[in-house]
């Protein structure tokens, strides 16, 4: 379910020291992104129902990490 994988996420970053600075819910096809900082590092993770061609019921997470540094 995309509310549990949402909630693990917003559970365990901040004991990894990651800090929540953004969350967005997009109401049209139920993407849900989070952001998140540490240091100079920023992790973009991106939660959602996998396409229909799949069957069943299957969340699908995406997450990027970029560093300012690089």
């Amino acid at each position: 379910d995309p509310i549990a994988v949402r909630s693990f996420y917003e559970h365990y970053m901040p004991d990894s020291g990651w800090k929540l600075i953004d969350e967005t819910l997009r109401k049209g096809d139920g993407v849900q992104l989070m952001t998140y900082r540490k240091g100079s590092e920023q992790c973009e993770i991106r939660i959602e129902r996998a396409p229909a061609a799949i069957i069943g019921r299957v969340t699908q997470i995406r997450a990027s990490i970029r560093s300012e540094d690089a």
